[in-house]
Order: structure tokens, then sequence, then C-alpha cells
């Protein structure tokens, strides 16, 4: 939810030229989400791992949710999680931004050599975390495990979702930061009707509730990531 309407102000208000890449190969549901359907997507970059990456693959795995921005969705069956070489995601991620001012990666929450290569190449990190005990612990793992991999946690965005929410194990702010050691960029609000409605409708939160605390938010998420940022790689940690 986040990547995908990160990626709609970018492309429409921005008026910038936008690609989100739905990386969760099991459960990604950004194209469904908006009402697309795609005969490759993905899929076709990790069944085929030894074909070059190349414009003419690219546009296939494409498809167009608006003018300015496009979609490469994840399989629409459940199928075991792939492996992939890392320099096939570097491949990726470089002929993309040929074509796109901005490449937004939406990852799974695993860890795997070729996640740490999305996150490798791209030029920014946001981080979507909860304020739940165990979402905290598990985002100051993944920061740990991003520095490893050349990412300055500094540079990180992390961005708490459903903010305003009132949850069982919920940790303040200053606490989540203590733990994470990363101050909190953005936070989120929690809309769950705006969401569903967006949902429902096969569309963006910002096309439904425009004037919406959660899309301001989600603006500023992208005003925020927009100055130095490429490609975006989204990591999501959340506890349903």
């Amino acid at each position: 939810t986040t990547a995908v309407n990160t990626a709609f102000a970018l492309a429409h208000e921005y008026k910038q030229n936008t690609v989100v890449v739905d990386m969760d190969f099991q459960f990604g549901m950004i194209a469904k989400n908006l009402d697309r359907t795609s005969t490759y997507g993905i899929k076709d970059l990790f069944e085929h791992p030894d074909r070059g990456i190349d414009n003419t693959l690219i546009e296939r795995m494409l498809v167009e949710y608006r003018p300015g921005l496009k979609l490469i969705a994840a399989p629409q069956d459940l199928r075991l999680l792939p492996s992939v070489r890392p320099e096939v995601i570097r491949d990726l991620i470089v002929t993309l931004q040929d074509q796109f001012k901005y490449v937004i990666l939406d990852l799974p929450h695993i860890w795997t050599p070729w996640i740490a290569a999305a996150l490798s190449h791209s030029t920014h990190h946001v981080l979507v975390a909860q304020l739940w005990l165990r979402s905290a612990a598990h985002a100051a793992r993944l920061l740990g495990a991003w520095e490893e991999v050349g990412v300055d946690r500094a540079g990180v965005t992390l961005a708490v979702n459903r903010s305003g929410s009132k949850f069982k194990e919920a940790v303040s702010p200053h606490d989540f930061e203590r733990v994470c050691g990363k101050k909190i960029s953005a936070y989120l609000p929690n809309e769950t009707r705006t969401i569903v409605e967006a949902e429902n409708m096969g569309r963006t939160i910002l096309e439904v509730g425009a004037a919406t605390p959660l899309c301001r938010s989600v603006r500023e998420l992208a005003h925020h990531c927009s100055a130095t940022a490429l490609s975006f790689a989204m990591h999501t940690h959340q506890v349903a």
C-alpha cells in the first residue's frame, strides 16, 4: 500500500515516469489491488534467470495503471520462492532507471542475497513498520542487516504505518526509536476505511480520499524521498 501510493504520488503530482516493481513473489497484491492483470510480470525475471535484462523483456513485464505509472506484477499463483542471482536484480534496476525517473521496489519481508542486492543498488531506502514491540525488534534487526550490505542507517526513511491505532502491544515512538537507533521520518495515519474503499474500487487511496490525513502523509513521504532517489527499496514489516 505504501509503495504503490508513493509511486502514484510521484507519477501523478510530480509528473515523472515511475514504475513500481512488486517483488513479493508469493503474496504480492499490487496489480490485483489496482484491478490490473499481467501475463508476464516479475515471474519472467525469476523463471528465466539466465536471460539478459533488456528493454524487450522489460516491455513485456510492464503493465500501465495510469499515464506515467507502470507496474511489474507479482505472479498470480502461489509458488516456491525462487533463487535469483544478485546480478540479475542489479541489471533489472539499471535497465529500469534508463526508462523511468523513479523505480520503486516493493520487497517482501524475507532476507535473501537478491534482496540484499536490491537494497545495495537502490539510492533510497524506506522501512515501513508499526508501533508494535515485535515490529520494533524486527526493524532493528533489518537495519543491522542493511548496514552489513552497505546501506547507511542515517539515510533510511523510517515510516510508521497505522499511526494512531491502539494495539495491545503498542510502544511509544520514543521507545521505538531507541530500540532501532533511528529517528522516525514519517507517520501514516490508520485510515482503514480509505484503504478498503480504494482496494474495492481498484484504485489508489490518493484517487478516492485526496483530502484525508493519510493521503497528505503519502504525499509528504513522496516529497521526502524524491529529492535524491532514482530507485526506492521499500521493505515492509507489519504484524497483522
